[in-house]
């Protein structure tokens, strides 16, 4: 029989899969070529149905990890927030964050700065990119990462101009001032995408509230 005649078959005889259903589901004594031969459901749909079972494993294991990897990140910020919320000023604030970001997330270099930028004894040379800076700080409402910096901090974060890598910038509210939290890492893919906004944005509101009180 050809495919169609079987189709003509099956659509004359609506019943006959409901009838028949065991018989159709069973293998067959020798196993036809799929050219224009009859294949049972059972062999046609098993290969679909491991191919699914693969993908869903996969993804439950990728689940699993960023599962580990978001428990990490959470442990390093309590531990974080442990160490900072003791602070006495603004002062051993910037201190204790430098420290403690290295220490639990391998950043190697960061700075609060506050506008306009009192942090610096800037060059006459360096004043035009420090006032656009100022105005990149007023401007900036959530987190931004690239993969080099926006704009020339390397005297922000005692760099030297030839030192790559990726940067982040947070924005902060201190007391009535506007601020940002810098920070550096020597891999240029740390902070290469915005993927991890919402972990910057949370340490951004801790940080001011707590600067915040600070300078009551």
């Amino acid at each position: 029989m050809t495919d169609s005649e079987v189709l003509d078959f099956l659509i004359s005889n609506p019943e006959f899969l409901k009838t028949h259903g065991e018989a159709l589901a069973k293998k067959p004594t020798k196993t036809p070529s799929r050219g224009n031969k009859v294949v049972s459901l059972s062999d046609h749909q098993l290969p679909q149905l491991r191919a699914k079972i693969a993908a869903l494993e996969s993804k439950i294991l990728d689940l699993v990890e960023i599962g580990k990897e978001n428990e990490a990140i959470f442990d390093a910020l309590h531990a974080l927030i442990l160490e900072i919320i003791g602070s006495q000023n603004l002062q051993t604030l910037r201190e204790s964050l430098y420290e403690n970001l290295k220490k639990y997330f391998g950043i190697d270099k960061s700075a609060v700065i506050t506008v306009p930028i009192r942090e610096l004894h800037v060059p006459k040379e360096n004043l035009n990119s420090i006032k656009l800076f100022e105005g990149f700080i007023e401007d900036l409402g959530q987190p931004r990462c690239s993969s080099g910096p926006l704009f020339d901090v390397h005297l922000l974060l005692e760099l030297e101009l030839s030192q790559s890598g990726s940067f982040a910038y947070v924005p902060l509210m201190l007391g009535e001032e506007k601020g940002v939290l810098i920070m550096y890492s020597k891999d240029e893919r740390f902070f290469s995408s915005n993927e991890g906004d919402l972990f910057l944005k949370k340490l951004g509101q801790i940080i001011s509230a707590i600067a915040t009180k600070l300078k009551r």
